[in-house]
């Protein structure tokens, strides 16, 4: 199981570097959906909220890539993060703008990112796992499929809505 949890845990690492990248390219829409999701802060001011938000991913991604840290460590950080996501989009309001984590999907609904959320949380806790001794190469393998398998599960909303759409007659038509 240990070179699996070690796939999940760079796989959640690097959900997180990504996540924070997107938040850092594109703050001003991470503001939109902070300020929909929470209308009852309205007043709040949310222009350094992407930063300390993205800070704290690529903080995170960082315990999870350290082969130093304590895989149980990293895991609980990632959990307890994600977590807090996942609340957000449960007991927050709706968005029409996405979920502000990755792209804005707004015609995926809360329901396919609280499912990818799941996946990412049990990957985070099968991370508590992780060897951390491993060879180089072992580990250049992990941290190469835990990026397919990040992009992956991060895609996953919007892949889904396209099938779902295309299936059921509810999208537009490809040329």
């Amino acid at each position: 199981m240990g070179e699996a949890a070690l796939v999940a845990r760079l796989a959640v690492g690097t959900a997180f570097l990504l996540t924070a990248a997107w938040k850092l390219r594109n703050p001003q829409e991470f503001q939109a959906v902070l300020r929909e999701r929470t209308s009852r802060f309205r007043r709040a001011r949310w222009r350094g909220i992407p930063i300390a938000v993205a800070g704290i991913e690529l903080g995170i991604a960082l315990l999870l890539f350290l082969p130093s840290v304590p895989s149980p460590i990293a895991a609980i950080a990632a959990s307890a993060l994600l977590g807090g996501f996942t609340a957000l989009l449960l007991i927050g309001e709706s968005s029409k703008v996405g979920c502000g984590c990755w792209r804005s999907e707004p015609e995926v609904g809360d329901g396919a990112y609280v499912g990818r959320n799941v996946v990412l949380l049990i990957m985070a806790a099968t991370a508590g796992w992780a060897t951390a001794s491993v060879g180089g190469a072992m580990y250049a393998l992990s941290l190469v499929l835990g990026a397919i398998v990040a992009i992956t599960v991060l895609e996953a909303p919007g892949l889904l809505m396209q099938g779902w759409n295309a299936t059921s007659g509810g999208g537009k038509e490809r040329r």
